[in-house]
């Protein structure tokens, strides 16, 4: 049985990808961030959530990222 494939979800971490995806990230949270800091007690609680996925996206993000760059390393390794 051969491993499932994402190739949408995949092609987010192609290196073109990555960065718009990123700066869209960043983009989002900075917008986040200024709800969290003049919005209303509601605003701020829902934007603080917001962040927090936002936060744990990332760190997955770059998890994942370092993943792939680890599994192409051992994958040439292997080839040689």
């Amino acid at each position: 049985m051969s491993a499932p494939s994402f190739p949408q979800f995949e092609r987010i971490f192609e290196q073109e990808q990555t960065e718009p995806f990123l700066r869209r990230v960043e983009r989002t949270c900075q917008q986040l961030q200024e709800v969290a800091a003049k919005g209303s007690a509601l605003e701020k609680e829902r934007a603080a959530a917001a962040l927090a996925a936002y936060r744990q996206g990332l760190a997955l993000t770059k998890e994942l990222g370092e993943l792939r760059v680890k599994l192409g390393a051992t994958s040439a390794e292997a080839g040689r």
